[in-house]
């Protein structure tokens, strides 16, 4: 197919990524031939499917759960059909970060309530998720292999109230280290990649 035949094949409002990235994407995949493949800025499930059959000869299951970016970026994950491991995602898209720009804890500090969306809140939440996927061999209450997946807050910031975005990517990181530890404690010696 052609790149225009290629950017019609997508229902979605963004254009899909070029022919030649995902031709540069698929070689890299062929040459490694890996179990799972963590992803980020997947322009969503149909987007995620579309690369695994059309690209992938549908060797893979496609796991994602939409997140909370406003540019309809998420975290994705390939899994091997033939690895002999079934999984779950679980998402953590809407756990606070325990953050708020100064601006907003300014205004909380005079008594006013923030809003979002119409809706009181006290923390931001992830731009995007802490994908959680959980691999099982065998029993299904105790995981083989626990991968946490994130892309942290980018360095945007049209709205010019936190330069590079440092602020909430740090907090957006020392929550990401609570669930790690989370799931350390309740999953001792199970391999645990972030």
């Amino acid at each position: 197919m052609n790149d225009h035949e290629w950017a019609n094949l997508s229902s979605a409002v963004f254009e899909n990524k070029p022919l030649r990235k995902i031709r540069g994407l698929v070689a890299v995949i062929e040459e490694a031939a890996p179990d799972i493949i963590l992803l980020s800025e997947v322009g969503g499930q149909e987007s995620l499917e579309n690369f695994n059959r059309l690209f992938l000869q549908e060797k893979y299951f496609c796991a994602l759960r939409e997140g909370n970016s406003d540019r309809h970026i998420d975290v994705g994950f390939l899994i091997k059909k033939d690895i002999g491991c079934f999984f779950d995602i679980q998402s953590n898209k809407n756990r606070p970060i325990h953050f708020l720009y100064p601006h907003e804890q300014a205004t909380l500090q005079q008594g006013l309530l923030l809003l979002k969306n119409g809706k009181p809140f006290t923390s931001h939440r992830f731009s995007r998720d802490v994908a959680e996927l959980h691999l099982f061999t065998k029993d299904r209450a105790k995981p083989s292999f626990i991968a946490l997946l994130t892309h942290l807050k980018s360095l945007r910031d049209p709205d010019g109230i936190d330069p590079g975005g440092t602020l909430r990517r740090t907090a957006e990181c020392e929550t990401l280290v609570e669930i790690y530890l989370e799931v350390e404690k309740k999953y001792p010696q199970i391999p645990i990649l972030v």
